[in-house]
């Protein structure tokens, strides 16, 4: 008899046509009503999960007596109570560097607008302050021959330092647990503290996985650390940084 799967997010067809080879698929669909329900009521006959951006704990898992695995269709896995799955005995899987080129892409096009005021810029003249030019006070910033200082130089962070440093001529500074040795003689990386890459850096790229250690990484005393004319550029989860 085969497993039942259940998916707890949209997943394609052909995911879906993939798992029907050796599973029977649940996949709530909202034209059948409320997908919440649909997927709670199929919770307890469920072998498997998958799927991405919901919370999975304690509260959301209690009946499902049958789970066996937690598939998560991506890298960070911080929606995930990993305590509880360990005391159930639940395995859990996500799917790391499959974005990393992707997300690297959207990382140093950020690093571009922001310095290039790409998007401020493009409402400015959309809202038709476009005259003859543009005073001094709408110029932008060079990327080329920058620094980058990259928190959480992962594969995530050293595509974005490879983009800066072979395409822009940056120099790369990073902070993180470790020392990346190979990175260093690849890119001239240099290690920092901190508090050490927040004060040199013309652009700061957040990389780092949510975890108490990272929650609120970056507040009012790390901000005051840095260059007037530097850039916060935060890909990691929103709460690394503290808004308040």
């Amino acid at each position: 008899m085969k497993k039942t799967v259940l998916a707890f997010s949209r997943i394609t067809p052909a995911m879906a046509e993939r798992l029907q080879q050796d599973f029977n698929v649940i996949v709530p669909n909202p034209k059948l009503g409320d997908i919440s329900a649909q997927f709670n009521e199929a919770l307890p006959e469920a072998h498997g999960l998958i799927g991405a951006g919901r919370k999975l704990g304690r509260a959301q898992l209690e009946g499902a007596g049958k789970l066996e695995v937690v598939s998560s269709v991506s890298v960070g896995y911080d929606n995930y109570d990993v305590d509880y799955f360990n005391e159930r005995g639940i395995a859990l899987t996500n799917t790391p560097d499959v974005l990393t080129e992707s997300t690297a892409d959207l990382g140093f096009s950020l690093i571009m607008g922001c310095a290039r005021r790409t998007a401020e810029l493009d409402a400015w003249t959309k809202a038709g302050h476009w005259q003859a030019t543009v005073a001094p006070s709408h110029f932008g910033s060079d990327v080329h021959g920058k620094t980058l200082g990259i928190v959480g130089l992962g594969n995530i962070g050293a595509a974005i330092a490879r983009r800066g440093h072979f395409g822009f001529n940056m120099s790369i500074l990073y902070a993180g647990n470790s020392r990346k040795t190979a990175l260093e003689q690849e890119l001239g990386a240099q290690f920092r503290s901190l508090d050490q890459l927040l004060a040199e850096s013309d652009f700061v790229c957040l990389v780092v996985p949510l975890s108490d250690a990272t929650r609120k990484l970056i507040g009012a005393r790390e901000l005051k650390l840095m260059k007037p004319s530097a850039f916060l550029i935060n890909i990691a989860r929103g709460p690394v940084v503290d808004e308040a």
